[in-house]
């Protein structure tokens, strides 16, 4: 399953891209949201996709 971790520190910008890219996980890819550095390296070691 493809990943996707979107770090951002502005919790309204994280609620915009997760209301934006919410319709990939019906196409079985994986979101994950972080809200800093060390946060998304704690959630994921090897996403398909980082931004």
């Amino acid at each position: 399953m493809p990943k996707v971790l979107i770090v951002d520190d502005e919790p309204h910008i994280r609620i915009l891209l997760e209301q934006t890219l919410e319709e990939l996980e019906d196409e079985g890819v994986e979101l994950l949201f972080a809200v800093n550095g060390k946060d998304a390296l704690e959630k994921e070691k090897d996403p398909n996709l980082f931004f």
